[in-house]
């Protein structure tokens, strides 16, 4: 009889089974725990993307809020400043733009170059602010000079050429003087070619500085001096003005705004001959309205038969 045989004995396949299957379950448990523990690296690393991701994208959202600076010059705009070789422009070029003036030596050859800086002193600093950001690449401008001189020797005993190899060969200086526009933004591996606008109108004894503070203004975005409206203004309003012909409808009330303009921007001026010549552009104005554009031109011919 086998009943006092062990129990194991008495239930072999029962407790091999058991065995078997607790085995199995432990084997279950711990390959998931093995899953689990090979998945915890990649959560680890899809979080710290997300996190990176959602910091990117807040840093940049604060950024679009605030405003882009204009720069800043630590150059007096309101004065003409001097430089005497390509260091000195290079460093006002690499933040500033740069209107130069290039002249020899002597004050009878630095008359239009006084005259500019004069006229830049009292140009209302509102405007030269508002300028500089509107303006090329959101920077102020810096009217400076470059007085050319003979050549000489200096303390060392080296001979300087005063500045003219470098108005030459440098800025592309052909004449004297000369009016240059220079871009910001230069470096200095930076060709001046690359950043600069000659001015070619007239320049020789007693120019019409009408035309170079034009150039000054499509470049600078102002116009030099204190009065708000000035000649090249009233220039600009009659080509405006001219350029719709006899016109009707719309271009006709344009005409008739342009004309109350003038008008206005002359009433409370005193000043001469800005008054005098104001007056001149409203009597052209109100006579070309009321007997065609051509009033001004036939008014010219029948003087001239006159004579």
């Amino acid at each position: 009889h086998n009943t006092h045989l062990p129990h194991h004995y008495i239930y072999p396949f029962t407790s091999f089974t058991t065995h078997q299957q607790a085995r199995g379950t432990s084997r279950e448990r711990n390959k998931t725990m093995a899953t689990t523990a090979s998945h915890l690296p990649l959560c680890r690393q899809r979080f710290k993307f997300l996190l990176a991701t959602t910091l990117a994208i807040i840093v940049a959202s604060l950024s679009s809020l605030v405003p882009t600076a204009t720069a800043v010059s630590v150059f007096d705009n309101k004065s003409c400043v001097e430089i005497k070789e390509d260091y000195d422009l290079r460093n006002i070029a690499r933040d500033n733009n740069v209107f130069i003036v290039v002249h020899e030596a002597g004050e009878e050859n630095s008359a239009a170059r006084q005259h500019i800086c004069n006229k830049l002193e009292a140009t209302p600093e509102e405007r030269l602010e508002e300028a500089a950001e509107k303006g090329h690449g959101r920077r102020p401008t810096v009217f400076a000079f470059l007085e050319v001189k003979e050549s000489s020797y200096d303390t060392d005993g080296q001979l300087q050429d005063g500045g003219k190899n470098f108005a030459r060969s440098s800025l592309g200086v052909a004449s004297f003087p000369s009016f240059m526009f220079l871009s910001g933004g230069m470096h200095k591996a930076s060709r001046y070619s690359d950043y600069i606008n000659h001015y070619s109108g007239e320049t020789a004894d007693g120019f019409d500085m009408s035309d170079l503070e034009k150039f000054i203004h499509k470049y600078t975005g102002f116009y030099l001096g204190n009065d708000v409206y000035n000649i090249i203004f009233f220039d600009i309003i009659a080509s405006k003005f001219v350029s719709y012909g006899d016109a009707h409808g719309l271009n006709r009330l344009k005409q008739r705004g342009l004309a109350l303009l003038v008008r206005f921007s002359t009433l409370f001026s005193y000043k001469e001959p800005f008054n005098s010549i104001g007056k001149l552009y409203n009597r052209a104005f109100a006579m070309s309205l009321e007997h065609g554009m051509d009033y001004a031109k036939d008014q010219t011919k029948r003087l001239e038969k006159k004579d």
